[in-house]
This record gives structure tokens, C-alpha cells and sequence, in this order.
């Protein structure tokens, strides 16, 4: 029987090559970065987006921009491929504005900035996974909860937490949209989310929505401005005085400390860095607070044992007796800067109820949380930022008050070693400020307590977050290991 070939014809041939060339299910093919060139076309906008923001008031929101690029490099070929895009973006990024990790680390920073940017490399990738959810609506929460999940660790929970240069924060401490009630970690899952969704419309329609919805956030920032205590506000105001000083000797400590009294007979309270002295008070210093009748806020050492100490802030009463101590909470990692407080508890003040947290206590919310859970009026935050670190570091450090202050309505006193010293309203508006280096200057200001802080929304879902974030981790890295077999 003769075999019987049966002719393609052209409309058979096309059906089978379209059935050849059709997209992988996992992959939108009009948003994938279709070569080398694109794919550093999003890592260049990312990169000089992150810049700007962190660098200039009204471009906070091209971290917009930052955050759809991240998207995009989740859309590359493979996943090795988004980790390393996003790994480069974070740690190019990061190190643009931490140059001073070099001065105090040296060569160690380099590591300093990979750690970062393993966290933007790690979100990249995970994200790069969630591609292959056929409906890409249904992938917006999970992206979201993903972004705040993991900001929240790298900042909160693991050992080498640090809480700077973060979305959220950035918006907050502008005042943009006036979201501080999201607290920093929900203002930037919130733009996450704005950013996922961009991400998810076609091609055409992504540069159109991103360029509108920019512009839409620069104008709501420009127009929205904190609003100022007036003084009918201030029922019981406190006066308080600071002076900027580093490493002095006693001598020095009490001739700046008659020096601002002189100046200025209505201070109550004063307050000086954290470090100022290397022990407890001396005598001196409890004599001149009951010679002057004021209350002394200053940081010092309280020895443990022969070997070990708390960095702690005493309080000195108008009687010449310390009256309240508080230990760090947070040490920074890589420095002898003692061992972490036991416990927190509030100053109850003769004006309120004051909350002392130590320098770089005031950058994690889990600190500050728990004095605002107490009921704390007041913060009072004795600060070390050495002259040598250089003045990026002081104005990066000085853009953490504002935004605490905005996230708990509560006012905020952040005194430095050599600047930047702030006053900030429960408002988020720098009251008074003090300079870098600014050796021996003055910051006065009148403060009144808040009737009752505030905690922001995402500190009841950012840890949730943080674990399930965790969970996709793990749940990826089996898959993997089992793909491996």
C-alpha cells in the first residue's frame, strides 16, 4: 500500500510555528529586557534614581523609579541573572552614599556594601520566581508584602541591621502624601506596590504611567508641608539646652555648661552627647547642678565589671543626685560601645514623661517602639557622631529625627557630639538645629510634650511580613536544592 503524504499547507506551517515561538507562560514578552543593553538601561535608571532621591529634597519620588526598575531586572532570562543585576544595583547604590563606611571600616566596607546589596539582589530574585504566576494582579500583594518583609529584616531583626537610606523613610521624613502614620516600612510598601502595578501594564503603557505617577508625588510633595505648633499649644513647655562637644575635659564641660547658662538663664534642662565622660558623674558635675538648680542630661560609661559596661545616659537632678539612668539598647556592631541595655523605661519628668534612647538607638523602631508603648512625651536622644566620619555621615544621620518624630507625633531632642543637632517638632519640622562640625555651639529650643504618641500602622504587619518573607526564602532554596538532584 503506498504511503500517503500529506502536504503542509501554509496556514498549518504558520500554526505549528507560532505554537514553536510561543512565550514561556512565566514571562510577559513585552516586559522582559530583551538584551544586555536594556537590562543596563533599568540597572542605570535604578542606580542614578536611588542617587537622586537620597540626595535632593524634590526627588524623593524617583524612588518610584527605582523600585519599577528593580521589577524589570526580575524579568531577565534567568535567575542568576536578576540576582547579580539586582546584587550590582544594591551595592553600587548603597555605597554612593556610604563612602564614610571607608574611613571607618577601610577596606572591610567594600563587604559592608556587598551585605547591603545582597538584601536588593535577594528581593530581585524572589521577585524574578513570582514571574511564573500566570495572573499577574494576584502577584501585587505578594511582591509587596515581599518588599516590606525584607526591609523590615535587613533593618530590624538580623545582626548586621541597619535601618538608613530605606524608601519609606525617605518619604516620610519629607512629609510626602503625609503617610507618616504608615510609619516608614509601610510608606515604602506602599510605593512598592504603586511600582508593581507599573511594572504589570504593558510595555507602552509602563514609561507613560511611571512619568504621571512621578510627577503626580513630586507635586503632592511639593504642596504638602507639616504643619507648625502654635502657642496655644504649648501648656507646659520645657526649655531646653544643649551644647556640642567632643571628647572634652571636665574643666571644659562645666565652663561650656556656665556659658550656656549665662546666655541663657531660662534653660531648665540640658543636655550634652552621648560619651561626653568616660565613667559615671563626678562630683563636680553633681555639685554644679545643685549650685544652678538644673536638670543634666549626658552620656557616659557604668561600669559592669572590671571588663565590661553600659554606654548610658544619666540624668542629674537640681539636687545634685542622679535621678534616672538609661543604658543603649543597640551597640553598634564592630565597635566597643558596651553591652545592650536590660531593660527600657521612661523618665517621668517634672514636664512629662520622657523617652531616652542612645544615638543609634533611635534608628531601629523596635527601640523607640517600646518607650511610645509606655507612654513617652518627650525624646531625648544623646548622640555620638565623631568629626573624623565626615559630614555625610552627619546629614544622612540627622534625616532619622524627622522622620521618628512624624511616625510617633511626638517631639523629638538629638543632640550630637559635632553636629548635626536637632529640635523637632511633633510636626517633623526642625525647630533649631546646630552645625558640623560646630564645636561648643548652642541649641536652644522650648518643647512641649505630646498629649499621647502615636505607633505607626506597618508595626503590626511588618514582622508577619518579615516571616513570610523568610518562608519564600527557604521554600525557593529547597526548590532549588531539589532541582539540583
Amino acid at each position: 500500500m503506498p504511503l500517503t503524504v500529506t502536504p503542509q499547507t501554509n496556514a498549518t506551517r504558520m500554526s505549528d510555528e507560532a505554537i514553536e515561538s510561543k512565550p514561556s507562560p512565566d514571562l510577559h514578552p513585552s516586559r522582559v529586557p530583551r538584551n544586555f543593553t536594556q537590562a543596563l538601561s533599568w540597572m542605570g535608571i535604578a542606580i542614578c534614581a536611588f542617587g537622586l532621591a537620597h540626595s535632593f529634597q524634590y526627588a524623593v519620588p524617583l524612588l518610584l523609579c527605582y523600585l519599577v526598575a528593580l521589577y524589570q531586572l526580575s524579568r531577565l532570562g534567568s535567575s542568576r541573572l536578576s540576582f547579580y543585576a539586582g546584587f550590582l544595583v544594591g551595592t553600587v547604590s548603597y555605597a554612593m552614599h556610604l563612602t564614610f563606611f571607608w574611613n571607618i571600616f577601610g577596606p572591610a566596607a567594600i563587604l559592608l556594601w556587598m551585605i547591603l546589596g545582597f538584601w536588593i539582589g535577594l528581593f530581585v530574585l524572589i521577585s524574578h520566581q513570582l514571574q511564573s504566576w500566570p495572573n499577574k494582579v494576584l502577584t501585587l500583594l505578594p511582591l509587596t508584602l515581599l518588599w516590606l518583609g525584607l526591609e523590615y529584616f535587613r533593618c530590624e531583626l538580623y545582626p548586621l541591621k541597619f535601618s538608613w537610606l530605606t524608601v519609606g523613610s525617605r518619604f516620610v521624613e519629607q512629609s510626602f502624601w503625609g503617610t507618616a502614620h504608615l510609619g516608614v516600612y509601610g510608606t515604602g510598601a506602599l510605593v512598592a506596590l504603586a511600582a508593581a502595578y507599573i511594572s504589570s501594564q504593558p510595555e507602552r503603557r509602563t514609561f507613560v504611567s511611571l512619568i504621571a505617577s512621578t510627577a503626580i508625588l513630586g507635586f503632592a510633595g511639593f504642596i504638602s508641608k507639616p504643619s507648625e505648633p502654635t502657642a496655644l499649644e504649648l501648656k507646659h513647655p520645657v526649655h531646653v539646652g544643649g551644647i556640642q562637644l567632643e571628647f572634652p575635659s571636665e574643666r571644659e564641660i562645666i565652663r561650656q555648661l556656665n556659658s550656656l547658662v549665662n546666655a541663657h538663664p531660662e534653660v531648665e534642662l540640658l543636655v550634652l552627647s552621648e560619651y561626653t565622660i568616660d565613667t559615671a558623674p563626678s562630683t563636680s558635675l553633681l555639685d554644679w547642678c545643685r549650685a544652678n538648680k538644673k536638670h543634666l542630661i549626658l552620656g557616659g560609661k557604668q561600669a559592669i565589671n572590671n571588663t565590661q559596661y553600659r554606654n548610658t545616659a544619666f540624668v542629674i537632678g537640681p539636687r545634685g543626685k542622679i535621678v534616672f539612668t538609661q543604658a543603649k539598647s543597640e551597640p553598634i556592631q564592630f565597635f566597643d560601645d558596651g553591652e545592650p541595655a536590660q531593660s527600657q523605661k521612661l523618665w517621668d519628668s517634672p514636664w512629662g514623661k520622657i523617652g531616652i534612647a542612645i544615638c543609634y538607638d533611635l534608628s531601629f523602631s523596635r527601640v523607640i517602639d517600646e518607650l511610645i508603648r509606655q507612654g513617652a512625651q518627650i525624646l531625648i536622644i544623646p548622640t555620638m557622631d565623631v568629626v573624623a566620619w565626615g559630614e555625610r555621615e552627619h546629614r544622612l544621620h540627622a534625616k532619622i529625627a524627622p522622620a521618628r518624630a512624624q511616625e510617633y507625633q511626638v517631639p523629638i531632642f538629638r543632640l550630637a557630639s559635632s553636629g548635626i543637632s536637632q529640635s523637632v517638632t511633633a510636626q517633623g519640622t526642625i525647630a533649631a538645629a546646630a552645625p558640623f562640625p560646630g564645636q561648643g555651639a548652642f541649641i536652644v529650643d522650648t518643647i512641649q510634650a505630646s498629649d499621647q504618641g502615636r505607633l505607626p500602622i506597618d508595626r503590626w504587619i511588618a514582622a508577619p511580613s518579615s516571616l513570610l518573607a523568610l518562608a519564600a526564602c527557604l521554600f525557593l532554596g529547597l526548590q532549588k536544592a531539589r532541582h539540583l538532584r
